[in-house]
């Protein structure tokens, strides 16, 4: 098994319990998550001759640093769209769509992201946004009482 295909799956199960898979950086620690992760992304109407693994590693590196390029899209077996899984900061902006250059033509490439997670730059977790941290007051704690959120 690659880095790619660990760090692209996130959330692993051992025993049952779930373990979480975070890159490495300087600023790490136990206290807080990373807010680099592995997502894929999908260029819907990408041109076929992009399919290519350089060609289409170029080309998702405008959007992050690519990492996976999905078996439909390697096999070219769904050329509707490409597949890619890349590695963003999800303290930047996403990049919604970006401009390539073919043959003296301009074409606007549109980005679908996959299961972006939620991150707070307050508190430094996964799974909610600034505007709904606890921790800082910006939002109540929820009580689960039976699985039920009160």
């Amino acid at each position: 098994m690659d880095f790619s295909h660990l760090w692209l799956r996130r959330i692993w199960y051992i025993q049952g319990y779930p373990m979480c898979v975070f890159k490495w950086t300087p600023t790490l620690t136990s206290a807080t998550e990373s807010s680099i992760v592995p997502i894929w992304v999908c260029l819907p109407k990408l041109p076929t001759h992009l399919f290519h693994n350089d060609a289409l590693f170029a080309v998702a590196s405008m959007i992050g640093t690519p990492l996976q390029i999905d078996d439909s899209t390697y096999n070219h077996s769904k050329l509707s769209k490409a597949r890619v899984g890349i590695e963003i900061d999800l303290l930047n902006p996403l990049v919604q769509e970006f401009y390539l250059q073919i043959n003296g033509i301009t074409i606007t490439q549109k980005v679908e992201y996959e299961q972006v997670p939620k991150y707070c730059s307050l508190c430094k977790h996964v799974n909610h946004h600034d505007q709904e941290c606890y921790s800082v007051g910006n939002a109540p704690r929820s009580l689960l009482i039976n699985g039920v959120r009160m």
